[in-house]
C-alpha cells in the first residue's frame, strides 16, 4: 500500500507526499512543519483546512511553530463530505489513478514496479490539480 497526504489551497496543490509507511502523527506533523516552510515571510493569517482523522494531530511544539507564524489550524466538520474540499481533491485524484491503472491492465500489462505505481500516482496528483475546480469546493465549504 501506498499513502499520500495533500495540501491544497484555493488554487493549486501546494505539497503533497507520498509513503510506503500508514501517515501518524509524526509524519503528519513534519509535513505540517514542510508546508509551514512554504510561507517564510507570513505577515498574514493563514488557515490550514484538516479533515478529522485520527493521525491529524498537532503537537505542542508545531502548534507553537504555526503561532509563530500566523498560521493556524481549522477542521472540517465530522462526516462533512459534502463540505470537505479534501475529499473533493482526493476524488479526482482517486478516479484518475483508477483510469491510468485500468488502462495499463487492459494494455495485458500487468506488472507495475513500485516507481511506475509513484509515477501513476503522482500523474493523479497533477490532474487533480490541474482540473479540481477549488473556488467552487471551496466556496461550498464555507471557506471562500
Amino acid at each position: 500500500p501506498v499513502y499520500l497526504l495533500c495540501a491544497i489551497s484555493n488554487c493549486t496543490v501546494v505539497l503533497y507526499h507520498i509513503s510506503d509507511q500508514p501517515i501518524d502523527s509524526e509524519i503528519f506533523n513534519s509535513f505540517i512543519w514542510k508546508l509551514c516552510d512554504q510561507f517564510p515571510e507570513n505577515n498574514e493569517n493563514l488557515y490550514f483546512l484538516c479533515d478529522n482523522a485520527s493521525f491529524h494531530g498537532i503537537s505542542h511544539i508545531t502548534q507553537k511553530h504555526l503561532n509563530n507564524n500566523n498560521i493556524f489550524i481549522t477542521r472540517t466538520t465530522p462526516l462533512g463530505c459534502f463540505t470537505n474540499p479534501i475529499e473533493e481533491f482526493f476524488s479526482i485524484d482517486h478516479s484518475k489513478f483508477e483510469e491510468i491503472l485500468g488502462q495499463r491492465m487492459l494494455s495485458n500489462d500487468s506488472y507495475l514496479s513500485k516507481e511506475e505505481y509513484l509515477n501513476i500516482i503522482k500523474h493523479s496528483i497533477v490532474y487533480a490539480s490541474e482540473t479540481c475546480n477549488y473556488k467552487i469546493i471551496f466556496a461550498r465549504s464555507g471557506l471562500l
